[in-house]
């Protein structure tokens, strides 16, 4: 056993010095050489160094951390692990977040979408003019856009649509009240003067088959260009009748005397005469023009003689007589206007309007009352 103890000193020191000479780094690097001693039991290794020359090689010095850079390691393989497990928490939730947003935005999208495709499908629908299906479409929006506000130009549109049937229906008055209530949609405004000269050209033409030519006339005038009141307007001044009687009230037919009427031929203009009776009641009428006389037969009594003078060319008929262009009068027996006609007289008027020396006077009527 002590020699064992021995060898086994010598072995260590030969290991010693073996790393020594290693560590110094000498340029010398030893080989050893094994030998087997078997003492007792043991083997013991015996190893001689052999010097080899080589060239020296640096060594790095070699760095081993111990224990900090374990508990460093696995602190932040720790630290590492739980972070992920934190983000992968919150990217979820930043996830579900944005799925919802997402989500509700292509619902949004969506939604809007058929808004916007309703809208103009709404929109083709007042285009074509089918005021009816677009309002109800514009209705459903509820608001969109300017849906409530194009509600009212549909309802508008309806009421537009109607006017212009009335108006190619010729109904011009009720046209007029329908586009009045058309807000000013479309062209209404115009339309609206469209249908008041209409209304006055058929005005017109009422009073020129009522034969109040002369209201035509001025009637047709201020129409001016509308279709052809121009022409109208010329075409109501009437022929000039002969010297004739035109009108006799039939519950007067009595011959028990005769009135003659004479226009001195001097006169520049035409008369006509209207006989009343004192209670207003019309008698007869009567066209005497320049240089000639007209006679009538009548009743015995009270009359009273009413004279309209006017130019040939503007007569307007027994209604309005010369219009505007003429003037008119009541004639007077000295200062009465009555004239008292007795039976089987013949009673003569001379009337000279250039001189004003007739046989009979008169005062001013207005033509509304002649």
């Amino acid at each position: 056993m002590a020699e064992t103890k021995s060898t086994k000193k010598k072995v260590d020191k030969k290991v010693k010095e073996t790393k020594k000479t290693s560590t110094m780094k000498t340029t010398a690097e030893k080989k050893p050489t094994k030998k087997k001693t078997e003492v007792g039991a043991e083997t013991v290794v015996e190893t001689k160094s052999e010097i080899v020359e080589e060239k020296p090689v640096e060594e790095k010095p070699e760095v081993v951390e111990e224990g900090v850079a374990i508990e460093t390691t696995s602190s932040v393989a720790t630290t590492s692990t739980a972070g992920k497990f934190k983000l992968s928490k919150i990217q979820m939730i930043i996830a579900g977040v944005v799925a919802v947003i997402v989500f509700a935005g292509i619902g949004m999208g969506v939604y809007y979408g058929n808004l916007n495709s309703k809208y103009d499908n709404a929109m083709d629908l007042y285009d074509a003019k089918n005021y009816v299906e677009a309002s109800v479409v514009f209705t459903e929006l509820k608001g969109y856009k300017d849906s409530d506000k194009m509600v009212e130009s549909c309802n508008d549109g309806i009421v537009y649509n109607t006017a212009v049937e009335l108006f190619s229906a010729g109904n011009y008055v009720e046209a007029k009240t329908k586009f009045e209530a058309a807000h000013g949609f479309a062209d209404a405004s115009t339309k609206i003067n469209e249908c008041n000269s209409y209304i006055a050209y058929e005005e017109a033409d009422a009073l020129y088959k009522e034969g109040q030519y002369f209201a035509a006339m001025n009637a047709f005038t201020k129409l001016g260009s509308f279709k052809d009141s121009a022409d109208r307007a010329a075409s109501c001044a009437q022929a000039r009748p002969a010297n004739k009687k035109l009108y006799h009230n039939g519950s007067y037919k009595s011959s028990a005397l005769r009135l003659k009427v004479k226009l001195h031929k001097s006169s520049t203009e035409d008369v006509f005469i209207k006989i009343y009776t004192t209670s207003g009641k019309l008698v007869t009428t009567m066209y005497v023009r320049a240089g000639g006389t007209v006679t009538v037969s009548l009743p015995a009594g009270k009359y009273q003689i009413k004279a309209g003078y006017g130019p040939k060319d503007k007569w307007y008929g027994t209604k309005d007589a010369f219009g505007d262009f003429g003037y008119y009068s009541v004639l007077k027996n000295g200062t009465s206007e009555t004239f008292s006609l007795k039976k089987n007289y013949i009673y003569t008027l001379s009337l000279h309007t250039t001189t004003g020396k007739g046989n009979v006077g008169s005062r001013s009527e207005t033509r509304s009352n002649f």
